[in-house]
């Protein structure tokens, strides 16, 4: 009999478990609900896609009080992005709001939803061994005052606050804040500088033949294709060349993880006036011949400059070119698009005395030569694949056979 009672009391302990457990997910979907998607992925977004926050369709803003006026006028919720701050609170928040729809009501009460990663070092948390308690966070939510408020422009980034003798207090001076974007890219490159080893190596490729191919087919690509044939789509190919050539230098890493990449996506910047920049990708680009290239870019660049990109198009990049060479710029020092581990820089197309051989004599001809800037991670890519990596995409370029077009 007594072993009866013992299995009883197992299960009645199991049932009692068991309820407890889907109670705390049930109250957990409620919260998630409540909250639409809070930002448990700020740190991710911040250090690989700097533009993952409006993929879920919020604004974002960095000072509490633009955020609530602007959450009050547009009557939905926005983004308060403190994710340049530290936290080491973070965890404990990031538990404490997901198990408790009371506080996740007030966030939403408060038009705001607050990203995890706010200064909550400043929260006094009154449970065992300082622990922030659901109390705690309420009441600091209900005594944030406009002292408390935070700039996405100096603190988030720890700046030093300038003195107030400074030249930006001059009224000869004027003083323009950050927009989102141009904060974002701050953020961005200020992360890609302290996270990868940057190293430059770089080429000179002499583009004689596509210089010339250009010229003789320009204007009837333009009628059969509908788009001006430019030396883009023709770097980007040599490019996918060598990273199938090299598929090391199509990688991320994390932590101490390589993951190499069996697709392409290659990433093309484009400068969005007035002061923008933006690096949407060509999916798949592996699969495509230079026609194929040359439209991909020609939409990326148009659809980012009358702001028509998807999230997709902005994501998961595998490799990036930077072409500065439009605004006549010879040579550059590209910083890396993180996660990626490399990036090609390429200058304009100019004409220079150069020595050739011939006959077994030297001699000095004219060229159309081009400066190509391979800035790799140091961490994966070291200077032997950098360099056989740049040698490759200059012999694809110095080689190309009109007859494969």
């Amino acid at each position: 009999m007594g072993h009866f009672r013992y299995i009883f009391v197992l299960c009645l302990l199991g049932l009692m478990l068991g309820g407890n457990a889907q109670g705390q997910t049930a109250r957990r979907r409620r919260t998630k609900d409540l909250l639409i998607q809070p930002v448990r992925y700020v740190e991710r977004m911040r250090l690989y896609k700097p533009m993952t926050i409006e993929a879920i369709g919020l604004n974002v803003y960095y000072d509490y009080d633009e955020a609530l006026d602007a959450a009050k006028q547009l009557k939905k919720p926005v983004m308060l992005d403190f994710t340049g701050v530290n936290c080491v609170n973070c965890r404990k928040m990031e538990k404490l709001v997901w198990t408790n729809p009371e506080v996740a009501k007030r966030l939403r009460e408060d038009f705001i939803v607050v990203s995890l990663y706010e200064d909550l070092n400043k929260i006094k948390g009154t449970g065992l061994d300082g622990r922030i308690s659901k109390k705690d966070l309420l009441l600091y939510i209900d005594n944030r005052k406009p002292e408390q408020k935070k700039s996405g422009t100096a603190e988030t980034i720890n700046r030093k606050e300038t003195p107030k003798n400074s030249v930006l207090s001059s009224a000869d001076t004027e003083v323009i804040p950050m927009n989102n974007i141009r904060i974002k890219i701050m953020q961005h490159m200020i992360n890609s500088r302290d996270t990868s080893v940057h190293v430059n190596a770089l080429i000179e490729a002499d583009m004689g033949k596509i210089y010339n191919f250009i010229s003789n087919r320009k204007d009837e690509f333009i009628k059969s294709e509908g788009i001006k044939l430019t030396y883009m789509p023709f770097i980007a190919d040599a490019v996918i060349k060598a990273l199938k050539e090299f598929p090391l230098v199509n990688s991320t890493i994390e932590g101490t993880n390589i993951y190499k990449k069996k697709y392409i996506n290659l990433g093309i910047a484009v400068a969005v006036d007035p002061n923008g920049l933006i690096v949407p990708n060509i999916k798949n680009a592996g699969e495509k011949n230079i026609t194929g290239l040359a439209k991909s870019i020609q939409d990326l660049a148009l659809r980012a400059r009358t702001k028509k990109l998807t999230p997709d198009d902005i994501t998961d990049g595998t490799f990036s070119i930077t072409n500065y060479g439009i605004f006549g710029t010879i040579f550059g020092t590209p910083i890396i698009n993180q996660p990626e581990v490399a990036i090609l820089g390429v200058g304009a197309v100019i004409k220079k005395p150069v020595v050739i051989e011939v006959d077994g004599n030297d001699s000095i001809a004219i060229k159309p030569i081009m400066s190509i800037t391979l800035a790799h991670d140091h961490r994966l890519i070291d200077g032997m694949l950098g360099g056989k990596f740049l040698k490759f995409i200059k012999d694809v370029l110095e080689n190309f056979n009109p007859n494969n077009f």
